[in-house]
């Protein structure tokens, strides 16, 4: 019985059971257009942390190059830079 409950809870986590009107969930990936719009959204914002600079730069560079992963992870960092400044 118990198990047949934990399964009933984690299927209806997996299948998505919330709100049919919340906001669709955004599916990001490893693609170079995201990588790319990410960092022209982080751009936009507006001023960064010398330290968050860098790290968007770096990452900008290497999604220009091809090295999207590597890319990314430094665009996340920038972000998380620029959130721990602004608290």
């Amino acid at each position: 019985m118990m198990k047949q409950l934990v399964l009933s809870a984690a299927m209806l986590v997996c299948l998505g059971g919330g709100n049919p009107t919340d906001d669709p969930m955004t599916v990001t990936t490893d693609t170079p257009e995201y990588c790319l719009g990410l960092a022209g959204r982080m751009d936009a914002q507006g001023s960064m942390t010398p330290n968050a600079r860098v790290l968007w730069e770096r990452g900008r560079t290497m999604c220009e190059h091809g090295h999207v992963r590597g890319g990314l992870a430094r665009l996340r960092r920038a972000m998380l830079v620029m959130r721990g400044a602004a608290e």
